[in-house]
């Protein structure tokens, strides 16, 4: 079912190769690592009409994020939380927690 309100940036969908819309920020501390996670609206690859959502990974270096470059997997949905799900599944992955054993 199409959105009944236009995004305000709409007109200018195809007048790029590719508008995003962040529509979530997460911060994740992983112990050794801190990522910022972007959650973006853009438009469907194949349903112009349907949205669409990507995960951006961005890592910490020197108080700043950049973009993370180290392979985590590609993160979509076809819904803001189950982009970010899946995002957080792969950071989760490669930085499991480490349980501390009381006693």
């Amino acid at each position: 079912m199409p959105n009944s309100l236009p995004r305000p940036f709409s007109v200018f969908q195809d007048r790029f190769n590719s508008l995003e819309e962040v529509v979530q920020t997460i911060y994740v501390d992983a112990g050794k690592s801190e990522y910022k996670i972007d959650v973006c609206k853009t438009k469907h690859p194949n349903d112009p009409d349907k949205d669409h959502f990507v995960a951006k990974y961005f890592v910490k270096q020197d108080d700043r994020y950049v973009e993370d470059r180290s392979d985590l997997p590609w993160a979509d949905g076809h819904t803001k939380d189950g982009a970010l799900a899946e995002a957080l599944g792969f950071i989760a992955e490669r930085h499991p927690r480490q349980v501390r054993k009381s006693g």
